[in-house]
């Protein structure tokens, strides 16, 4: 009978021990990978102005009486159940007109989202979730006037970085009047001080205002070539975003489009 050296056959259970724990790690590892994205399922959902102005758009909790309201849950391929006051719907994204009796109004918004969850990489999901937000209404005669209502959302010193950029920039701004290159008044300007870094000057006037977002109409007060850009408000973070797209003409290659992103230090 052929003896066994007890020292190679603890080597050999070491070794297969050894190859068999690297090709468990190489699964697991590849089965964390494919559930390196995977979330529960949510019933978070978008609130948004809609404007017949722009394609722009905004999360938000306001909004003026007399306007269209879009809600989108950002949740796919699931069964949603909303409820609006007494109206229940069921589709993923839709849009509600709020008249102007319903001003000075607090407005609950829930929304149900039911899904087969994903048990392989999340095995505690049941497939449900809820979410209840609140969506003001405002009286739009007396709420946001630009001639005679302080701003305080959107006037003041933001400390801004432009997108890529490496330095930030404190930019001054605030609502008022201007006059155009013929000396002509314009009112309902958005005016920026220090936009460029160079306690520059720019104004433009505003193609439409909502809660938490101001478009511009694309004329720049003395500095042509510009395109429909806006002034976001992001409520969530209280962050904001400045986004003015230059023109893309022949005429305007030495414009340039603004984007900042930062928030509100006064």
């Amino acid at each position: 009978m052929m003896k066994i050296n007890p020292n190679i056959l603890v080597l050999t259970i070491c070794t297969f021990s050894l190859l068999a724990c690297k090709k468990d790690q190489a699964e697991i590892a590849a089965f964390n990978k494919n559930c390196s994205c995977a979330e529960e399922v949510s019933a978070e959902f978008l609130i948004e102005n809609v404007s017949n102005f722009s394609n722009y758009s905004v999360d938000t909790d306001s909004c003026h009486a007399g306007r269209n309201i879009r809600f989108t849950a950002i949740e796919e391929n699931a069964n949603y159940t909303w409820y609006i006051g007494a109206e229940v719907l069921t589709e993923r994204s839709f849009v509600r007109f709020f008249p102007t009796d319903l001003a000075g109004q607090s407005i609950p918004i829930s929304l149900k989202v039911e899904k087969t969850p994903n048990t392989i990489c999340l095995p505690y999901d049941d497939g449900l979730d809820s979410t209840e937000r609140f969506l003001g209404i405002a009286d739009p005669y007396n709420s946001f006037d630009f001639y005679n209502t302080p701003q305080p959302q959107w006037e003041g010193t933001f400390r801004m970085k432009e997108e890529g950029g490496k330095d930030s920039v404190d930019i001054k701004v605030y609502l008022g009047e201007g006059r155009n290159t013929l000396g002509e008044p314009f009112q309902d300007l958005l005016i920026f001080e220090n936009l460029r870094g160079t306690n520059d000057s720019l104004q433009f006037q505003t193609g439409a205002a909502f809660y938490n977002i101001i478009l511009t109409n694309g004329n720049a007060i003395g500095v042509g070539c510009l395109d429909d850009g806006y002034f976001k408000r992001f409520y969530q973070n209280n962050t904001y975003e400045i986004f003015l797209p230059k023109e893309e003409t022949e005429y305007c290659s030495n414009r340039k489009t603004y984007h900042l992103k930062g928030r509100k230090i006064n």
